[in-house]
C-alpha cells in the first residue's frame, strides 16, 4: 500500500512540474514538491497566496488557485481521511455558483 502513496505522490509531483512548465517555463522537481509542501501547510487560497508571496513567487491569482486545486484534488490520502475540497475565503462566490447550479437544475426539471 506504501508504494501506491508513493506512485500518487510522484505523480502530483509530476503535474506540479507540467504545470509549472505551462505556465513559467520551469521544470523542477524541487520546487514542485516545495510549493505541494506550502499547499499542504496552508489549505485556504488566501494562506496558500500569502505562503507563496513570502517565498518570493507571486503568482497570478488563477495559477495559484489553479495550483491548490490540483494539490488538494490529487494528493495522497491518509486512511480515514476524508478528501480535500478547494476551499476559499470567498464563500460568496461560491454560495452564489450553487445557487446557480440549483437554478439550472430546476430550470431542467420544469421543462
Amino acid at each position: 500500500m506504501e508504494e501506491i502513496k508513493k506512485l500518487e505522490h510522484l505523480s502530483l509531483v509530476s503535474k506540479i512540474c507540467t504545470e509549472l512548465e505551462n505556465h513559467l517555463g520551469l521544470n523542477d522537481k524541487d520546487l514542485a514538491e516545495f510549493i505541494i509542501d506550502l499547499a499542504e501547510k496552508n489549505d485556504t487560497f488566501d494562506r496558500f497566496k500569502a505562503a507563496l508571496a513570502e517565498n518570493g513567487a507571486e503568482f497570478p491569482d488563477s495559477f495559484t488557485s489553479n495550483l491548490l486545486r490540483i494539490i488538494q484534488h490529487m494528493k495522497p490520502k491518509r486512511p480515514g481521511e476524508r478528501p480535500a475540497e478547494f476551499t476559499s475565503s470567498s464563500s460568496s462566490s461560491k454560495t452564489d455558483l450553487e445557487k446557480k447550479k440549483r437554478n439550472v437544475s430546476v430550470s431542467r426539471n420544469s421543462k
